[in-house]
């Protein structure tokens, strides 16, 4: 299998899992309708209550005498997540490192490496999020932190999400111009490659500026009448929610896939049909290496 299809499989992977990721975590809150200053409803053994200050509601099922899980799975679980959040990320410090080499190899101050720098930054945002992440499933699920901080995990989070994905897209999109489109070579140049690196953070952080603003911490009524704190996106209607994540995945997964299949496609059969007429560079593989070294560096990054 060559290295363009590989790196095709691991971006169904990588876009497949922001996409679940998406849904998720854009969780859809939709307040009653009609609330009075104190309403009250009970469903399947909980109650729910409505005020003006905060939205609470009462844990606990009277009519259930055994919980699903039990502490000692839960906390396994809670260890296995911890020991993946943990070493992703280490991969996105990692990413730092790339980053680095990159700036202090002057070789490596090429015009896809603009792309690559961008890549491995916006996975080091992402993916530090995850830090938080472990604090909260160690505390229960209740969110340690303060507002500021759950307005940023949710807006640097997706914001790192959907700048990942289009700058994969964009490196595949540079890989296809300068092997399939001679004559626009002209146009990869360091300026082009900043501003479509400076553009694509801006669509990105326009895009997830929704998170940014509906982001709130929510306050529910545990056993014993205590207080516990989550981070939520309270979208204002159902509706709203539900555009913004079809929304969303539509960018991040459906027209992102096409590209990608497109671009990759014509680079593919440029590939093949250069092998064939090279007899040279069927003998030699050392001849192919230029063509495979930025794929393998974006492998890694990924």
């Amino acid at each position: 299998m060559n290295q363009p299809t590989l790196l095709f499989l691991f971006w169904i992977i990588f876009a497949s899992s922001h996409l679940f990721d998406v849904t998720v975590s854009s969780a859809i809150y939709q307040p009653d309708p009609t609330p009075d200053h104190s309403t009250s409803k009970r469903n399947n053994g909980f109650v729910t209550k409505h005020n003006e200050s905060h939205f609470e509601v009462e844990v606990g099922d009277p009519t259930t005498s055994q919980p699903l899980l039990t502490a000692q799975s839960t906390s396994r679980i809670r260890l296995a997540l911890s020991i993946t959040h943990m070493a992703l990320v280490i991969l996105g410090v990692a990413n730092i490192f790339v980053i680095v080499v990159i700036l202090i190899k002057p070789y490596m101050r090429t015009i896809t490496n603009v792309y690559i720098v961008s890549l491995c930054f916006a996975d080091f945002v992402y993916l530090s999020n995850l830090l938080l992440v472990v604090s909260t499933q160690h505390n229960n699920r209740i969110w340690p932190f303060n507002s500021v901080l759950c307005t940023l995990y949710h807006g640097t989070e997706s914001t790192g999400k959907y700048s990942s994905v289009l700058f994969v897209v964009l490196l595949a999109g540079d890989r296809f111009v300068a092997m399939c489109l001679p004559e626009c070579v002209k146009y990869r140049t360091y300026t082009i490659s900043i501003t479509l690196s400076c553009m694509t953070w801006m669509v990105s952080v326009v895009v997830a500026s929704p998170l940014y603003y509906f982001s709130e911490l929510m306050h529910f009524k545990g056993k014993e009448n205590t207080i516990n704190t989550l981070c939520l996106v309270k979208w204002p209607t159902k509706d709203l929610g539900r555009l913004y994540i079809i929304g969303t995945s539509l960018l991040i997964f459906l027209i992102p896939l096409i590209l990608i299949v497109y671009f990759y496609s014509h680079i593919l059969a440029k590939m093949k049909e250069v092998l064939v007429r090279s007899k040279r560079m069927k003998r030699n593989s050392k001849t192919r290496a230029p063509y495979h070294r930025v794929t393998k560096l974006v492998l890694w990054v990924i």
